[in-house]
């Protein structure tokens, strides 16, 4: 399973993989390997749960999470 902290790195960062998602987020996240759980969490989970998701993760990690809704 992917991280999701490196998910949403690479979806901030790169562009072209920013409008891959915008095109097929599903197919994305699963071609990303995200755990379903992690893709409930982009698609409807809120700011909060994203973080504590992250945290679970990788404690150590600073992550600031802007809500974009999808659809």
């Amino acid at each position: 399973m992917a991280k999701l902290a490196d998910f949403l790195e690479k979806l901030s960062s790169d562009e072209a993989f920013e409008a891959e998602f915008d095109a097929d987020p599903d197919g994305v996240m699963d071609r990303f390997k995200l755990s379903d759980e992690h893709k409930r969490l982009v698609r409807k989970g809120t700011a909060k749960e994203i973080r504590e998701a992250v945290r679970k993760e990788e404690p150590n990690k600073k992550i600031v999470v802007f809500r974009v809704k999808m659809g």
